[in-house]
């Protein structure tokens, strides 16, 4: 075996850590099933695939970013790769629930969360405001390295404790999302050693299965006060678990398994904005008594769902990039006039 890792294993494994994640969402939200305590910690601790959503696509964006650093190109993609699919599934979703025209309005720009603590698509609100501040946050850690990681680290927690201590109440109502700004900082500065093919020794990832054990066990034990450690713990929790898929990923894969891990991570976000919907939705059309074979009914409808509404934000995003294409043929045929 070597005795090098290369770190780019990370970036070769994105799809199939993606569909891990993805999974252990769908099971976090899995609400009902409820067997022995192992399982139900390991259920509860599901929650854990934001972060990692979060940490590979912050290594994601760097890649992106590094390519192709035009700010009005980089904003474009973005806004198409999420928007979409919010006000189509938002726009059902309302219509079903009957919901009030504000609280529609709240929810599409994505405000609920603000306004009134609604987290039902914080995630999402948390997407949008990375992705605006994302050519700021790259400019400090690519210039400045780990001294911009820690000083944004810094601003950032720093940030959440005076929000804590000064206005307790709105902290809990957005504590949610800004407790998982830390690993996307993390994550654009791992990213640019992946996207630099950094090799590290092999026993470098014994300290993250020594930190995978060690937030485990910490959160098992329960009672940490204030909860904002909990999160932190979940962002540690979330980066070893991404460095021990793709560790052990780059020694041995098994071709169906990857497979499958990677056609839910080509779906991560649809089926994460669409199965916590579904479960509630489903109550009214799935009458199935067995809660076990409810949820994976349930499963298997939201990754059909979530292939169709794929298929719709291509057509939609191809849309937008013809007309760029038009636009810029136009340009040039007024210019040889």
């Amino acid at each position: 075996m070597k005795k090098k890792w290369n770190l780019y294993s990370i970036s070769e494994s994105r799809a199939i850590i993606m569909g891990f994640a993805t999974l252990i969402v769908a099971l976090f939200h899995s609400y009902s099933l409820k067997y022995s305590s192992v399982f139900n910690y390991i259920r509860n601790t599901g929650n854990v695939g934001v972060d990692i959503f979060l940490f590979v696509s912050a290594i994601g964006l760097y890649f992106s970013f590094t390519k192709n650093s035009n700010i009005k190109e980089f904003y474009k993609k973005r806004i198409l790769r999420i928007l979409p699919a919010i006000l189509i599934v938002r726009t059902i979703y309302c219509i079903w629930i009957q919901t009030s025209f504000w609280v529609y309005i709240k929810n599409i720009t994505l405000s609920s969360l603000f306004i009134d603590g609604n987290r039902d698509l914080w995630y999402f609100t948390l997407s949008i405001i990375l992705y605006l501040l994302y050519p700021l946050l790259y400019k400090v850690i690519n210039s400045k390295g780990l001294k911009g990681l820690i000083g944004l680290l810094l601003v950032t927690i720093g940030s959440s404790l005076l929000l804590y201590y000064f206005n307790y109440n709105y902290y809990l109502q957005i504590e949610i999302l800004l407790t998982r700004i830390p690993v996307f900082l993390i994550g654009i500065y791992v990213g640019k050693m992946v996207y630099e093919k950094k090799e590290i020794n092999n026993l470098w990832i014994i300290p993250f299965i020594l930190m995978f054990f060690i937030t485990n066990i910490l959160m098992y034990r329960g009672g940490i006060n204030p909860y904002m450690v909990v999160r932190y713990l979940y962002c540690l929790l979330g980066i070893s678990i991404v460095f021990i898929i793709a560790f052990c990923h780059s020694l041995w894969n098994h071709k169906n398994i990857d497979k499958v891990l990677a056609f839910f991570g080509m779906y991560s976000m649809e089926v994460y904005l669409i199965y916590e919907r579904m479960c509630y939705m489903g109550k009214g059309f799935v009458p199935i008594n067995n809660i076990v074979l409810f949820y994976i009914v349930i499963f298997i409808i939201s990754v059909l769902l979530s292939v169709g509404l794929k298929m719709l934000e291509n057509r939609i995003v191809g849309l937008f990039e013809d007309r760029g294409v038009d636009h810029a043929s136009n340009s040039n045929g007024n210019k040889r006039k």
